[in-house]
C-alpha cells in the first residue's frame, strides 16, 4: 500500500482563471479635464444655479448638484473608457488616448462631455454648460489651448517583480493580476451594480460588493494550500 499525497493550488487555478479576462486599466487623472465650474453657486432656491457664461454674456443655469464630485466622476470615465463606449448610453462610442496631439485632446475632452451628459442614464447627467469643457474644447480647436499636461507617473504601491519580498508561504501580491474593474458602479438599488461587458456588448451586473477589497483578496489566496491525502495500492 502506497500513500500519495496531492497539493490542491487553488491559488494557481484563481490566477489562470483572473489572467484569462481581457486586462484594463484606469485612465491617468492628470489628463481629465477639469470642469472649471464649482457646484452650488448662487443658488435660485428653485434647484438652479449658476454656470457657465455663454457667449451672449449671460450666465447659463444649471442643476446645483452639477457639476459631480470629481471621484465619482472619474470612477464613471474609467467605467465608459474600459467599455469602449457609455456605458449608461451604449450608442455612443469613446475612446481615450494618451498622447498631446491636438485630435488625441479632442477626443478626450468628448469623452469627458458625453460621460458628464450620462452619469445617471441615457441623456440622464449634467449639462456641458456646467463645465468649460466646451470653452476647452473651442480654445484647442482655435489652437489657444496651453499645451497639453504631461501625464503624471502613476505611483505602484505594488513590490517589483524582479525583487518581491521573501515568503514562507502564500502568493507574492507583485504576480497577482489586478482586477481592472471598481466595484459600485452605477447601482440599481437592489444590490447589483455593472460588472464587465460581455461578447454581446451588454454590461453583466455583479453583486456591488464585487469585486472584493485587493488586500482581502490577496489574504485569502494567501493562505496555505490544503493537501489531499491518497491511498492506492500498487498491484
Amino acid at each position: 500500500m502506497m500513500k500519495l499525497s496531492l497539493c490542491v493550488a487553488p491559488v494557481v487555478a484563481a490566477v489562470a482563471l483572473v489572467s484569462a479576462v481581457p486586462f484594463k486599466r484606469d485612465v491617468n487623472p492628470s489628463l481629465v479635464p477639469e470642469f472649471g465650474v464649482t457646484a452650488g453657486v448662487n443658488p435660485t432656491g428653485t434647484g438652479d444655479c449658476d454656470g457657465t457664461t455663454n457667449s451672449a454674456g449671460t450666465v447659463v443655469k444649471i442643476p446645483c448638484s452639477c457639476p459631480p464630485d470629481r471621484a465619482s466622476f472619474l470612477q464613471s470615465l474609467n467605467a465608459n473608457v474600459n467599455a469602449g463606449k457609455v456605458v449608461n448610453n451604449p450608442s455612443v462610442s469613446v475612446t481615450f488616448p494618451t498622447d498631446g496631439s491636438k485630435d488625441s485632446q479632442l477626443a478626450r475632452l468628448q469623452t469627458a462631455i458625453v460621460t458628464l451628459q450620462n452619469l445617471n442614464g441615457a441623456g440622464k447627467g449634467c449639462p456641458a454648460a456646467s463645465t468649460t469643457f466646451l470653452a476647452q474644447q473651442k480654445a484647442i480647436q482655435d489652437g489657444t489651448a496651453a499645451p497639453a499636461p504631461a501625464p503624471s507617473p502613476v505611483i505602484s504601491t505594488t513590490a517589483p517583480i524582479s525583487s518581491p519580498a521573501p515568503t514562507t508561504a502564500g502568493v507574492d501580491p507583485a504576480l497577482v493580476p489586478e482586477f481592472g474593474h471598481a466595484a459600485g458602479l452605477n447601482p440599481t438599488g437592489t444590490g447589483d451594480c455593472d460588472g464587465i461587458t460581455n461578447d454581446a456588448g451588454e454590461v453583466v451586473k455583479v453583486p456591488c460588493s464585487c469585486p472584493p477589497d485587493r488586500d482581502s483578496f490577496i489574504s485569502v489566496r494567501s493562505s496555505p494550500l490544503p493537501c489531499l491525502t491518497i491511498s492506492d495500492e500498487l498491484t
